[in-house]
């Protein structure tokens, strides 16, 4: 079945599934005739893989192709299954054939349902989160920013306050579901103020003579769309970007930016561009700095943790990239370290 050939009267069900709004459309994607009677969560799910031998393997047995009834009639895992492909339908925008196959093999992983078709509700909870979770960092990397910063903190306003809606509704749910929206909104917060802390720089700029720079900045960030990202083939090395530029715009105690623009490219080429021959680099840092400088490498592996789903053991390699790229931290230091927040981090400075 081709996934564009999916009945008029699910898509708009379909495609107003967001992050925001997942509780209030369980009920009504469960009991849809669509997936009660014609088994369109099964299409979706098949054609998603493309591989007749896993879905043989993993799924067939455990799904009955004929009509059911009504949801008495469905078993917990097929329930599970078709709340799942209805988020799974909404990565038809972001996926190539490989990427929807290695989703939902992820997802089936991820489930651990065992040869009666029998799983735990904290590995549906997670396999659920995980769909989530990526669906979101889908979504918000393609959110339209303008070159106006007050537009963009108003957007972000708005997201912020769908979310606290969202997180209310939530308060009369298992607690466990409440944090599904706990990093999001920590993601939006971010984000919100780099560009309030962007509007008052440019604005300042505006009545004070250009700072001095590293020849053409802009350019130097954009200049790595050939590259495969050697840390993390499956992310764009624009995350890594976007993420550890923040140490080419503010600046440490002693007044000087953490890295000029020259020395970033060398860190974003020799980390995730797999560029050799390239220097060790020494981030600069003021007194006491240790921790909101260890902090943004954390950050980085717990935005990867939650939308790419590294495993807790591979956070190991997350501290080499600050203590392989960069001149006097050590491993055991940093990783001892590593989780704990400081009492302010970078974003606010």
């Amino acid at each position: 079945m081709c996934i564009n050939n999916i009945n008029e009267e699910l898509m708009p069900i379909f495609e107003s599934i967001t992050v925001l709004n997942v509780v209030e459309k369980m009920s009504e994607i469960i009991g849809h005739p669509l997936f009660v009677k014609d088994k369109i969560h099964v299409k979706i799910i098949k054609n998603y893989l493309n591989d007749d031998k896993i879905y043989v393997d993993r799924l067939e047995r455990f799904l009955n192709t004929r009509p059911h009834k009504s949801i008495d009639d469905m078993t917990i895992l097929e329930m599970v299954l078709i709340f799942s492909s209805s988020i799974i339908y909404n990565f038809e925008q972001f996926l190539n054939q490989n990427d929807k196959k290695q989703l939902v093999v992820k997802f089936l992983d991820i489930l651990e349902y065992d040869e009666k078709g029998n799983l735990r509700l904290e590995k549906c909870n997670e396999a659920l989160k995980y769909l989530l979770h990526t669906l979101h960092f889908y979504q918000s990397q393609n959110l339209t920013y303008q070159n106006n910063n007050l537009e963009n903190i108003a957007l972000l306003n708005q997201i912020l306050d769908l979310l606290n809606n969202a997180t209310n509704k939530l308060n009369t749910i298992d607690e466990s579901a409440q944090d599904l929206f706990e990093k999001h909104e920590s993601y939006y917060n971010k984000k919100k103020e780099y560009y309030k802390e962007k509007h008052f720089v440019e604005k300042e700029q505006s009545i004070k003579p250009g700072k001095e720079d590293d020849n053409n900045g802009d350019d130097i960030k954009n200049s790595y769309e050939n590259y495969t990202n050697v840390f993390r083939k499956s992310m764009p090395i624009s995350i890594a970007v976007n993420h550890f530029k923040i140490f080419t715009e503010k600046n440490s105690k002693n007044g000087k930016l953490f890295l000029t623009d020259k020395q970033f490219d060398i860190f974003i080429k020799k980390a995730f561009c797999g560029v050799s021959d390239l220097p060790i680099l020494k981030l600069n840092k003021g007194s006491r700095e240790k921790s909101l400088i260890i902090n943004v490498f954390y950050d980085f592996y717990n935005f990867s943790y939650n939308n790419y789903y590294d495993i807790i053991q591979a956070r190991d390699k997350y501290i080499r990239l600050l203590t392989d790229n960069f001149e006097g931290w050590q491993f055991e230091d940093v990783k001892s370290n590593f989780s704990k927040s400081p009492k302010k981090t970078i974003y606010q400075l």
